[in-house]
């Protein structure tokens, strides 16, 4: 939904796309819509999914953000070079 303060601008569209694409919180209004496509059954778990996975992917890439390690990353010791396994 339009801020109010934006529905008379002519510039609206243009404003409010560049926001979407260029701001963290875009990316959450990006996975909100994929969850209400899937609980709409316009997509289905895979869709989801994949869905959801890019959408991670670029906000990585994008905002620079730390890559989450699994616990098996951690135990093997590829992230903890003083130690040898």
């Amino acid at each position: 939904m339009s801020p109010e303060t934006c529905l008379a601008c002519e510039h609206k569209t243009s404003c409010l796309r560049d926001a979407l694409q260029n701001s963290e919180k875009g990316t959450d209004v990006k996975h909100e819509h994929v969850d209400r496509a899937y609980e709409s059954g316009m997509i289905g778990f895979w869709g989801r999914w994949s869905r959801k996975k890019a959408l991670n992917r670029q906000t990585q890439i994008k905002f620079q953000r730390k890559k989450r390690h699994s616990f098996w990353q951690l135990l093997k010791g590829k992230l903890l070079p003083n130690k040898k396994l």
